[in-house]
């Protein structure tokens, strides 16, 4: 597992923070790439902590996902991101593109949060791009999951971990 997502830690309420990921195409094959998020299973944390999880990700924790300046998503961790794939674009073979990636918490955040953990699995898809005679693996294409995590606090912990796919 490969943490992109690295510059996410530590974060303090009213922070926000960047990162930049690269996506690439190392096949032979025309592709496109899309993202979604799912629920990942939470660590063992009590009922009060888990709904406070639930708060950090539906109401505290912002993201904003950008290519050239152009906003691919924007809203909380669990929003659309969760519900529907976010195409990232067809990538001829060897072609690649960066995206920032832009988490950020509430300043209304309170000590409650503080060594919080909220895990999200980010899910990197790629698929045979319909100019390419053949279909996808399983007709899917490659799914990679990734586990990302967002923690909030007062002031030492809060951020998000990931991993990305290649195509």
């Amino acid at each position: 597992k490969t943490d992109l997502f690295a510059n996410f830690k530590n974060l303090q309420p009213g922070c926000t923070r960047s990162q930049t990921i690269r996506l690439a195409n190392n096949s032979d094959l025309n592709i496109k790439m899309s993202l979604q998020a799912e629920a990942a299973k939470q660590n063992k944390y009590s009922k009060k902590n888990l709904e406070l999880i639930r708060k950090l990700l539906t109401s505290y924790a912002k993201i904003e996902i950008l290519e050239n300046n152009k906003v691919l998503y924007h809203g909380t961790v669990d929003g659309n991101l969760m519900k529907k794939d976010i195409s990232l674009g067809e990538f001829k073979p060897g072609a690649g593109k960066n995206l920032i990636v832009k988490l950020s918490l509430s300043e209304e955040m309170d000590n409650e949060y503080q060594e919080l953990f909220g895990k999200v699995k980010w899910v990197f898809s790629a698929s045979q791009a319909s100019s390419d005679s053949s279909s996808g693996q399983n007709g899917n294409g490659d799914r990679g999951h990734n586990d990302d995590e967002n923690n909030g606090d007062d002031g030492n912990n809060g951020g998000s971990g990931n991993k990305s796919g290649n195509g």
